[in-house]
């Protein structure tokens, strides 16, 4: 009963307020009320502003987390892409370069292979051997550049020592003079020797193997000349020959046979 008294008690003071909110009277006692409640509803509205812009930024900094991890997902798919097509397009010059040296060759056999090992002392190991028909002492092309010969053999694969190998002497022959010398390897790099003192070295000279002594087939390019390292001492003239083939990057060569 009386829990039923106060709430008709309440609402009639409510309903009171009210009516008496209407007559300008009352207007002191309405603002009053109203600065009092304005205080703890700023606070509570500037509390709220705070929160939510606090839960955008840390909405946002996900966001933007989420976008930096995958634009790094991008540039590594696009990067993986171009190198690729970089491999790719390597390969490709490669091919059309041994193809190239295959039609201006059409009397000699070649026979391709992989490289399968870089060994000590400048050499190789390729996957091909006795049983595909290779032989020891046959010219090792790449790109179509000698690049070395075939050393020790088994059934399946074979070693090819290199012309950096200082073992290695490929008789060799300059294309402008036709001056004919041996080519070997070494510190100083690869060098032809015994050419006579009166001949013209001119830097750039195509220089390729030649037939003397039967070793290899006459004409196969070996690089171009760099300089001449001779002293005014030496009887004979000494040169040095770069290659454009990079033995470190040899990934497939052909065995050369007539």
């Amino acid at each position: 009963m009386r829990q039923f008294r106060r709430r008709w008690g309440i609402v009639l003071a409510v309903v009171l307020l009210v009516i008496l909110a209407q007559f300008s009277f009352f207007n002191p006692v309405r603002d009053l009320t109203r600065r009092f409640f304005a205080a703890p509803i700023h606070l509570v509205d500037n509390i709220y502003s705070s929160i939510s812009g606090s839960a955008k930024i840390v909405i946002s900094a996900k966001d933007l987390s989420k976008e930096n991890s995958d634009l790094q997902n991008q540039v590594l798919n696009l990067q993986s892409q171009v190198a690729a097509l970089a491999t790719i397009k390597t390969e490709n010059s490669q091919l059309r370069q041994d193809l190239n040296f295959s039609n201006t060759h059409p009397d000699l056999k070649l026979t391709p292979a992989n490289v399968i090992n870089f060994l000590a002392q400048n050499s190789i190991t390729i996957d091909k051997g006795s049983n595909d028909g290779i032989k020891v002492g046959q010219a090792v092309v790449s790109q179509g550049f000698l690049v070395g010969r075939v050393g020790n053999l088994s059934n399946s694969t074979a070693e090819v020592y290199l012309l950096s190998n200082r073992n290695v002497l490929t008789p060799v022959q300059l294309t402008d003079s036709g001056t004919t010398g041996i080519l070997s390897g070494g510190i100083k790099g690869l060098v032809i020797d015994n050419i006579p003192m009166d001949t013209k070295i001119t830097e750039g000279t195509l220089v390729v193997t030649s037939n003397l002594e039967g070793l290899y087939p006459a004409g196969i390019a070996v690089g171009s000349v760099d300089q001449s390292i001779s002293s005014k001492e030496d009887v004979f003239q000494s040169v040095r020959v770069s290659s454009p083939i990079n033995n470190s990057s040899l990934s497939q060569v052909f065995v050369v046979s007539k």
